[in-house]
């Protein structure tokens, strides 16, 4: 009985490292196909220009306070375009605020104001990409599902036996530059997705590393393929 309750066991777990091994695979001919589409295509990088934080402030007649938090936001989606200017060159790049990301959703480009290194949107900049992802800073969203990592030996009734080892994606919730779909939905492994930036603000030279590394990234993932 013992025997039949441990083959059923072993039989159960075989069948859920070949379902874990397929979405593996998926994943990566999936991934495949979007970095050399990527290649081909175009990056969008959303900034933002609405803060909840702001139009508090100012419907409570802290308007000091609002202009200092506007300052600083203004001075971090410029940092981040010159870091993308100086260090991205994986495929073309474009700026826009992200009151327009219903447009960029939509692939209604000819309705999305681009902006410079200064903020200021420039009506001659009008890409028509066949394909695009999106970029911007903020929050890394969990991967909770699992990734085959190798072998292990572990010992059986048959003697020392290979068994597979899965691995989960990162955490959720740090901070870093993430890319994603057209649809603001952020990728997953083995796609180089994101870089974490441990700063809700980075200066200069971190934001200049961060935009470096990812490209480096893209880069390295394109060429295996």
């Amino acid at each position: 009985m013992a025997r039949i309750l441990l083959f059923f066991l072993i039989s159960l777990a075989s069948i859920g490292y070949g379902q874990i091994g397929k979405e593996y695979e998926d994943r990566k001919i999936r991934s495949a196909q979007q970095i050399k589409q990527f290649k081909d295509g175009v990056l969008f990088v959303r900034i933002r220009n609405r803060d909840l934080e702001v139009e508090y402030l100012k419907k409570y007649g802290r308007i000091e306070e609002a202009r200092k938090v506007e300052r600083k936001r203004r001075e971090l989606n410029q940092r981040l375009i010159r870091a993308f200017n100086a260090n991205f060159n994986f495929c073309p790049v474009y700026f826009f605020f992200s009151h327009d990301s219903k447009h960029i959703r939509l692939g209604q480009f000819d309705s999305v104001g681009f902006v410079d290194t200064s903020l200021n949107v420039i009506d001659t900049i009008r890409p028509n990409p066949s394909y695009y992802l999106t970029a911007e800073l903020g929050k890394v969203v969990a991967d909770t599902a699992k990734f085959f990592g190798g072998y292990r030996t572990v010992e059986s009734e048959d003697g020392l036996v290979q068994q597979p080892i899965y691995h989960t994606g990162p955490d959720a919730g740090f901070k870093g530059l993430i890319i994603k779909s057209d649809q603001f939905i952020q990728l997953v492994h083995p796609f180089s997705y994101y870089v974490r930036t441990y700063f809700e603000h980075p200066n200069e030279r971190r934001m200049m590393w961060y935009v470096k590394k990812l490209n480096a990234a893209l880069h390295e993932y394109h060429l295996k393929l």
